[in-house]
């Protein structure tokens, strides 16, 4: 079974590439700016390590009897207190080397390089006697920063070495080590680690924010876009503008329009040939009914005027096709007009009423208007001559769906915001479920018996559609089987008078 392949948006495949990069680079960048503060922090305080280390090797001097001696200034001893969270421990220690190790040096001219201090002599001159040596021989001008542990206590040391006597460097040498607890270069290093993370976390939320902020914004136009496309009607083809929206979308809503364009005149050509067609037909139809009610004029046998009211009839059933179909092209071509004139529906729908009285006689049918509707007064914004062609249609139905004795009641009132009109008769009716089956053309769900072509609705919710209105069926009156008729309601917007300043009023179409 083939698995249904998930659809991804552009929104999410945006985001999905651009946020989680930009993060990576902002936590690659803090981890970098981590590491830079803590080797910056261990820099600075090294280099005041140094500071108090170089003074103690400075004030190393060595006396006749070949005793050390240490005449350490003030500002040295000030660097070497302790302070609250800042431990300091020095000492001063004089390095005997091996003498076979000691005469090879100087044989071979080097410093005292690599010198192993488990196999030399330490003599400690001042400070704490138990202060860890470093495992690396300081040698030259270089000093040599290292971690350890004095008395539970984690410190950092710098240590450094020179000759004790200046005109003997292979001699003994003198070994100054400094100690800091790092207690204090923690609680630094901490409290700056916690600013630049709080900044950089503001940074993060900064980058995102915009990346979501500036996606969004960016893909307005495409929601703009399909709001528009939505809102517009079924057989609304004018074309988008290409103008509003970025350029790298311009390209495909210039296919769209050309797409669009191209399927404008396909139903252009489909409904000028169903017109020419229609339009073509009347001509020999119309003449074929003057021959044949010529014929019926003429002396004959009863089955011979039988057979001709028979072929009246059926000409009669294909000019009222043919008319249909002429008016329904019409109906698509029709182009929608927000400022169509205003006219008087009521008087219309009463005017067409009594057109329809001769159809109804003919056929022993009541068909009148209420006498609780007004026959003028209900005005609305429209094109009269196609709202006109859409209740003609309603009314002719219902003449021709209800059987001879039955009644047909016209009415147009204004009820909540909206004008309708009503053509309710005592017909067969048509099953809830079904109704919306006769909106579909060539559609007939009455007796085989009945008059029509399926044309009459179809061509009255086209009419009716395009002036902003909408049709409906509902229950219409009691008919003698035992059930109701069929009551067809056309709805439209009141043309109430414009007033600068005011809204509109509010209209829903239920």
């Amino acid at each position: 079974m083939w698995r249904r392949r998930r659809r991804l948006r552009l929104k999410t495949t945006l985001l999905g590439l651009l946020v989680p990069t930009v993060v990576g680079l902002l936590v690659f960048d803090v981890w970098s700016d981590y590491q830079t503060l803590h080797r910056t922090t261990d820099e600075a305080y090294d280099r005041a390590l140094l500071g108090p280390a170089l003074a103690l090797s400075n004030s190393a001097t060595q006396d006749a009897g070949g005793q050390v001696r240490l005449e350490v200034p003030q500002l040295a001893l000030a660097m070497l207190e302790s302070a609250p969270q800042q431990r300091v421990y020095y000492r001063v220690t004089v390095v005997e080397m091996p003498r076979g190790r000691a005469r090879a040096m100087r044989d071979a001219w080097t410093q005292p390089i690599g010198v192993d201090l488990a196999t030399t002599i330490t003599t400690p001159v001042s400070g704490m006697r138990d202060l860890p040596l470093p495992n690396i021989w300081p040698a030259g001008v270089e000093p040599v920063f290292y971690n350890s542990v004095y008395r539970s206590d984690p410190v950092r040391v710098a240590a450094l070495s020179r000759p004790l006597s200046r005109s003997d460097v292979w001699g003994p040498q003198l070994l100054v080590q400094v100690a800091e607890s790092v207690e204090s270069r923690g609680i630094q290093q901490a409290q700056a680690w916690r600013d630049k993370l709080r900044r950089n976390v503001v940074i993060i939320l900064v980058m995102v924010g915009m990346l979501l902020l500036g996606v969004y914004w960016a893909l307005r136009p495409l929601e703009r876009l399909r709001t528009e496309i939505r809102s517009r009607a079924i057989d609304d083809l004018k074309p988008l503008d290409a103008d509003a929206v970025p350029q790298e979308i311009r390209p495909l809503v210039q296919a769209v329009n050309h797409h669009v364009q191209r399927l404008g005149h396909v139903l252009d050509a489909q409904a000028q040939f169903l017109a020419d067609a229609s339009h073509q037909l009347r001509t020999p139809l119309a003449i074929m009914r003057t021959q044949v009610e010529y014929a019926l004029r003429e002396p004959g046998t009863p089955r011979t005027r039988q057979s001709l009211d028979a072929i009246l009839a059926q000409l009669e059933r294909a000019g009222r096709l043919t008319a249909q179909l002429l008016t329904l092209a019409h109906a698509r071509q029709l182009p929608e007009d927000t400022q169509a004139p205003v006219f008087d529906l009521a008087k219309l729908a009463y005017d067409l009423t009594v057109q329809h009285l001769p159809l109804a006689w003919a056929k022993q049918q009541d068909l009148g208007w209420d006498e609780a509707s007004p026959e003028q007064g209900l005005l609305v914004r429209g094109s009269e001559s196609a709202l006109g062609e859409a209740i003609s249609n309603v009314i002719h139905n219902a003449v021709c769906y209800t059987p001879s004795g039955g009644r047909i009641t016209v009415s147009a009132h204004e009820r909540n915001h909206q004008v309708e009109v009503r053509v309710s008769d005592t017909g067969p009716g048509i099953e809830p479920a079904l109704r919306e089956r006769v909106f579909e053309r060539f559609q007939r769900l009455t007796p085989n018996g009945a008059e029509g072509v399926g044309l009459g609705l179809a061509i009255a919710r086209e009419f009716v559609s395009r002036n902003g209105g909408r049709i409906v069926l509902r229950d219409g009156d009691p008919n003698g089987q035992g059930g109701h008729g069929l009551c067809v309601v056309i709805r439209l917007r009141p043309a109430l008078p414009e007033r600068p300043g005011l809204p509109p009023p509010p209209v829903a179409l239920q």
